[in-house]
């Protein structure tokens, strides 16, 4: 859903830059995140990077409780509406010019009772007819309200799109970029820019920079009938801490490399064990998988630890398969967890994910 908002905004001559406030180390909002490297008029020139260091997210559950997107209304006349932790997104017919006006009332009007004000610094006018984008921020995080005008599939004219997107506390300007980086366009859940190393070199430096702040290293988990190129795997990079994740995409650009960056905020989350290798992650269905220099035996217990603290219970699985063990962990109101290790000379295959069965 989000992809099509974003899509719909890019189609929707969303031209205008609006501004957000100061309170989350003086974010600027830029126009909806689809691309900040896009064209615009109101776009800030080319600037030097700098890596002022990027504090850590607080935990999951505290940030996903400053919202509660399930009470977001129902819009009369949306033929596609829908909510989760972490977003809320509709979109209905464009009829008159006053339309886009009611959206967005019901939108700031949401945002408000649930205690969210726009940025200090945004623009008195940021909402066009065609549409916008605005930060607003509670208690250190930030959430934008995205609106646009596409074609409508269903309507046979035009639908405004809509949408509130949770981002947390992290500041994509405040990504660590490596020394002599050049800033084309940036806000605060993404940002574009280029330097002038190569892109093993610009690897090299976020792993080496985000994982000395409390990041982990990972790659989205995909389905099992596709595999990734090594183009791919290089020009991809992602890193998780408390459901906050930094993604990272690397393209060579003749002599420079381009990197756009972007935060992401996860619907639900999985406990990490200790330096993961290899590192999958999923938020629906739950999955993570990874390498550990564990037995399974330390597997399991680390893992009847870390999930008992929060209501789960274990019990081992029957399995013939060789070097291999099964728990089911189960919780009031969830659903079961299947825990599997497979022993290796060096370190163990596990993986805990969300099951049926």
């Amino acid at each position: 859903m989000r992809l099509l908002i974003l899509l719909a905004l890019a189609c929707g001559g969303c031209d205008r830059t609006p501004s957000a406030g100061t309170e989350l180390e003086k974010v600027k909002a830029g126009a909806a995140p689809v691309d900040p490297s896009s064209a615009n008029a109101n776009a800030p020139k080319s600037s030097p990077a700098k890596n002022p260091g990027l504090a850590s997210p607080r935990e999951h559950r505290a940030v996903l409780a400053l919202v509660d997107f399930s009470a977001f209304p129902k819009m009369e006349g949306a033929h596609r509406q829908s909510a989760d932790a972490v977003s809320a997104s509709f979109s209905l017919p464009k009829k008159d010019t006053g339309d886009m006006a009611r959206t967005v009332a019901a939108m700031e009007s949401f945002l408000t009772a649930q205690g969210w004000k726009p940025a200090p610094d945004t623009d008195k006018a940021p909402w066009k007819d065609d549409g916008g984008a605005v930060f607003y921020l509670k208690d250190g995080a930030a959430l934008q309200a995205v609106t646009g005008v596409s074609r409508g599939f269903a309507s046979g004219g035009s639908d405004i799109n809509a949408g509130l997107f949770l981002l947390g506390e992290v500041d994509a300007r405040l990504l660590p970029r490596h020394p002599g980086s050049q800033i084309v366009r940036e806000d605060f859940s993404a940002s574009r820019f280029t330097s002038p190393a190569e892109v093993l070199a610009v690897r090299k430096f976020h792993t080496a920079q985000l994982t000395a702040q409390g990041w982990t290293e990972f790659r989205p988990a995909l389905p099992a009938s596709y595999e990734m190129t090594m183009e791919e795997k290089t020009r991809e990079q992602s890193f998780v801490q408390n459901g906050v994740t930094v993604s990272y995409t690397l393209e060579t650009k003749g002599a420079q490399t381009e990197v756009f960056a972007r935060i992401g905020f996860m619907r639900r989350t999985l406990p990490l064990p200790p330096q993961p290798d290899m590192l999958e992650l999923k938020d629906s269905p739950l999955l993570m998988s990874c390498f550990v220099v564990m037995s399974p035996a330390e597997i399991l217990t680390w893992t009847q630890d870390v999930l008992a603290k929060d209501g789960w219970t274990s019990a081992p699985v029957p399995t013939n398969a060789e070097r291999t063990t099964l728990h089911r962990f189960q919780k009031a109101g969830g659903k079961p967890l299947l825990l599997e290790c497979l022993a290796g000379k060096k370190s163990t295959f596990m993986r805990l994910r969300e099951t049926n069965e």
